[in-house]
């Protein structure tokens, strides 16, 4: 139908338009675009903190650190350690003072596949990925039936790997290469920072999920 045809022809002008603003956006403000430090992702400094810190579970010395990281989570603080990067990525939101992030933590954030659960998807193909973004990793052999979490730092080894900054890494807060082909979700905070009016959030993802534009202009 001609109405019908109509309305194609008009999303696709829309579509295109967007992309075009956001090119823009990058060559003339790139300040717009997602940056750690700037209200982008507050949770990825204090990751970065705790890594300073040189938290590690076979240090005695580190152990109520971990246990204190669970207190984020609805699981509350175990007895003994047990898998904690669920735990951590909860305890970065909370202590980032953040309300959206504190307040975007998911039921059974202790176990890593419940992270799939946060914010909006971003696709990988999308071509900009904010450092601090929630990574959920496939489960293995070494990581049992929940997976992995952590914060998005790079794609190294020409984007064969992705770098990951995380608790119960190596039984360490510390950077960590994993195969990319073993990303399940990539997770950011899209929804939140665009309604609480803040600058930095995902402006790629939000030209493919269409029900965001409204947010995004």
């Amino acid at each position: 139908p001609r109405f019908a045809w109509t309305r194609i022809v008009e999303s696709a002008e829309l579509d295109a338009a967007l992309a075009t603003a956001f090119a823009k956006i990058q060559t003339h403000m790139p300040e717009a675009e997602p940056t750690v430090g700037q209200g982008g992702a507050p949770w990825f400094d204090v990751a970065l903190a705790e890594e300073a810190k040189h938290v590690d579970a076979t240090n005695p010395g580190s152990t109520n650190t971990i246990l204190d990281y669970f207190n984020a989570t609805d699981h509350g603080r175990p007895n003994s350690i047990v898998a904690w990067c669920g735990a951590f990525a909860a305890h970065c939101m909370k202590a980032s003072q953040d309300e959206f992030a504190a307040a975007s933590i998911p039921t059974g954030a202790a176990a890593a596949a419940n992270w799939k659960q946060w914010g909006a998807e971003l696709s990988i193909a999308s071509g900009v990925i904010p450092r601090g973004a929630v990574v959920v990793l496939s489960p293995t052999s070494e990581t049992g039936g929940t997976g992995h979490v952590g914060f998005f730092v790079e794609f190294p080894d020409g984007g064969k790997l992705v770098k990951l900054l995380g608790g119960n890494q190596s039984k360490k807060v510390t950077k960590t290469d994993f195969p990319k082909a073993q990303i399940a979700s990539i997770r950011w905070l899209e929804l939140a920072a665009a309604q609480a009016g803040h600058a930095n959030f995902n402006l790629p993802a939000a030209l493919e999920p269409r029900r965001n534009m409204a947010e995004l202009i």
